[in-house]
């Protein structure tokens, strides 16, 4: 049975206010459409600014991306179920099922594969390599940063500082996806349940990682939107953010100092500021809006300006976590 609460360990998602209705009934059945239903129609200037960075990176990965396909693939699964985001957890988890029957396995395989992202590293199902992989994962969920100890064994499997660069942005960008879509009331594709059921049929008691607040081992300073941050260990993705990172300083309606404020904790005086903080707590924290929360942030913040403020937090979050990875390669 499915517990009847907002988000249990970190389960899947379930508010129980509608959060955005969403437009455009006709694309219900579309694959892909609900991202436009619960998001681009309502911000099209963000999320096709988003669209923007992501196309590139998504079909041109022969050319931008040097980490293998399967390593990017359990990067956002296991992102997405640490997160508790069953959008693209489901997504992801259809496609490589897809892919394992195209490649031979049988379809008890890709069963396999999603009960082991579920337990983590140290599943049976994994070897040495993806193991490692998985570890580092998680230390980017829990302390936003990998351990100079991942860093070791993944340099032994191989990785290049440029790889693990790249494992540190898909890691944060997926969680990012996830605190919109999920806290927008997005559900999963409909063609994608067949295969990947629903949130309520699919919750599990395995326990996932708790992200725990001011956990971060020599946090890097925050990102705003505007701002711009180098990343000497992978030129091409660099370029790509600070394109990215100026667009948004362009589109943000959300007040800069308010934003600092919040993620720097702060309450403030005023309720406006109050609700932010919390809400960037929660972002943080659980990866997803309260539904009591959502409802004090409509009273000072439009739908469009609550999926900016999903998007600008853990946009945040992924330079922190990219910084991080920076310096723990120099170590």
């Amino acid at each position: 049975m499915v517990p009847e609460t907002e988000q249990v360990a970190l389960g899947w998602p379930r508010p129980r206010v509608t959060r955005i209705e969403p437009r455009g009934k006709l694309l219900r059945l579309v694959p892909g459409a609900i991202q436009v239903r619960y998001a681009l129609a309502v911000h099209p200037r963000l999320i096709s600014t988003l669209f923007a960075l992501e196309g590139p990176l998504e079909f041109g990965q022969w050319a931008l991306v040097s980490l293998r396909h399967r390593d990017l693939e359990l990067a956002v699964l296991r992102a997405n179920w640490n997160c508790g985001h069953f959008y693209h957890w489901s997504a992801h988890g259809a496609w490589a099922y897809v892919r394992g029957l195209a490649s031979g396995h049988r379809p008890r395989w890709a069963a396999q594969l999603n009960e082991a992202i579920k337990i983590g590293p140290t599943a049976e199902f994994w070897d040495p390599r993806q193991a490692a992989l998985l570890t580092a994962y998680d230390e980017l969920h829990r302390d936003r940063a990998m351990s100079r100890e991942s860093v070791r064994a993944l340099r032994e499997f191989g990785f290049s500082d440029k790889q693990l660069t790249e494992i540190a942005f898909v890691t944060g960008h997926y969680q990012l996806l996830g605190m919109m879509l999920e806290s927008a009331g997005a559900p999963g594709e409909p063609l994608m349940r067949p295969l990947m059921g629903s949130p309520d049929d699919t919750w599990s008691p395995v326990p996932r990682i708790r992200r725990t607040p001011d956990r971060l081992p020599g946090t890097a300073a925050m990102w705003l939107p505007g701002d711009t941050v180098e990343i000497a260990t992978h030129p091409m993705l660099a370029w790509a953010l600070r394109v990215f990172d100026r667009a948004l300083g362009r589109i943000c309606s959300i007040d800069r100092d308010e934003l600092a404020a919040a993620l720097r904790g702060e309450l403030g005086t005023g309720s406006r500021q109050a609700v932010l903080t919390r809400a960037v707590g929660e972002l943080d924290t659980e990866y997803f809006l309260s539904d009591d929360t959502w409802i004090a942030l409509r009273e000072h913040y439009t739908e469009a300006q609550l999926l900016e403020l999903c998007l600008f937090v853990g946009h945040s979050l992924t330079h922190v976590m990219l910084a991080n990875t920076v310096r723990a390669l120099r170590n």
